[in-house]
């Protein structure tokens, strides 16, 4: 008997090779169009802007992607 015990702990299981389909997922964020449009809006009323930003708009910095940063970092209205 112990070499049926033997035998059947040393046996490779053999199990049928699945099939894997290659899959590509992207996600895109709508946060920067999002951010993009706020700042837009936040300087179309120039009374109200010139209020909020208060010397602000002074230091903001437009970037190539049409962005408005603050010392490197996005500015959200």
């Amino acid at each position: 008997k112990a070499n049926v015990v033997a035998d059947a702990l040393s046996r490779k299981e053999r199990a049928k090779p699945r099939r894997v389909r290659a899959m590509s997922m992207t996600i895109h964020s709508s946060i920067k169009a999002k951010i993009l449009e706020a700042q837009s809006e936040a300087f179309k009323n120039a009374s109200t802007s010139t209020e909020m930003l208060k010397g602000l708009d002074n230091q903001l910095e437009r970037k190539e992607d049409g962005g408005l940063y603050l010392a490197e970092r996005i500015w959200v209205p």
